[in-house]
């Protein structure tokens, strides 16, 4: 599960106004063993209700490791976070060349 602190300050960043609307964000979790994808969905249900794009990878953006060095062996989980890294630059790209061509974010009701 996510931390109810962690939560707290998310909640309360992403509503004091709409400045993070249409900012891209991509939620990383890590574990010792399970929880990940729990924490994973509650953190990212905060950002899409907050109509920011949600940034994917090739499976669930978590490592699996209680320490950072086992965080490390987690070749799987790494190789996530690269696609990750690419797919958010990938993003970033599209939306810089949408803002030279005039496209703004949409005006929501």
């Amino acid at each position: 599960m996510a931390d109810g602190g962690l939560c707290s300050l998310i909640h309360r960043f992403i509503t004091a106004d709409r400045t993070c609307q249409g900012k891209p964000v991509a939620t990383v979790v890590t574990c010792r063993r399970s929880g990940a994808t729990s924490a994973l969905a509650t953190l990212n249900s905060f950002f899409a209700m907050k109509s920011m794009p949600v940034v994917t990878s090739t499976y669930w953006n978590l490592l699996i490791g209680a320490t950072p060095a086992l965080a490390r062996q987690d070749t799987e989980g790494l190789r996530t976070m690269r696609n990750l890294a690419r797919n958010m630059a990938w993003l970033l790209k599209c939306m810089q060349a949408g803002k030279r061509n005039g496209i703004q974010n949409p005006d929501l009701e």
